[in-house]
């Protein structure tokens, strides 16, 4: 999971943009934070469109979303509990 990943200098993303930083940063800076992570990963995972959720996705300032750019979405919790139902559902057309 990238989560568990470094991002930097030996920090992982949870340590990073997690929810004891947001509090330490401030949610302005913990904004501005999420969009720098946002440019930084777009050349890496080119997606077509990027769906934030999590309980303090809804935090991210809407001068910074706007930043981001329309290919970044901001959506309910639920959303990834049904992606990843929907994502189950595809095995049967990937199987050999």
């Amino acid at each position: 999971e990238l989560s568990h990943a470094t991002v930097r200098r030996g920090t992982i993303y949870d340590t990073w943009i997690g929810e004891q930083e947001r509090k330490r940063l401030g949610n302005v800076f913990w904004s501005r934070r999420i969009k720098q992570l946002v440019e930084e990963l777009r050349p890496v995972f080119k997606w077509d469109r990027l769906y934030i959720g999590g309980g303090n996705a809804r935090l991210i300032r809407p001068i910074d979303l706007m930043k981001m750019g329309d290919d970044v979405v901001i959506v309910p919790n639920t959303a990834g509990v049904a992606g990843g139902v929907r994502a189950w559902n595809l095995e049967h057309y990937f199987r050999a």
